[in-house]
């Protein structure tokens, strides 16, 4: 961490040197084609710029021969029991709405 009061020039200067060995440690490692310490250190790899191969075949047959999802074959009774929901939360607000409108009003009477 960086103290405020350091001398700016001082941390330029540890920063300099931290990005130059990192940059000899860096050409070390690419000189020496060690991929596996190469990763290791963190550099990325190139991606490849082929596609990714498909599946293998029991695995496309797998995903073709699995059935619809239940959710596209929903019934008018779960359509109804939204509805129904729906209707009793919109109630159970505007309840509440109007015990608190007369709790403000009884409240005010009596001051």
């Amino acid at each position: 961490m960086i103290d405020a009061f350091e001398d700016p020039e001082r941390v330029g200067t540890e920063f300099a040197s931290a990005r130059d060995r990192r940059a000899a440690r860096l050409a070390a490692l690419n000189a020496s084609g060690a991929p596996a310490r190469r990763a290791a250190v963190g550099t990325l790899r190139a991606l490849p710029s082929e596609p990714p191969a498909p599946p293998s075949g029991s695995l496309a047959a797998a995903a073709a021969e699995q059935p619809p999802r239940a959710s596209a074959q929903v019934g008018e009774d779960v359509y109804f029991g939204y509805a129904r929901l729906g209707f009793v939360a919109a109630l159970a607000l505007a309840l509440v709405w109007l015990w608190m409108r007369a709790r403000s009003t009884t409240s005010r009477e009596r001051a």
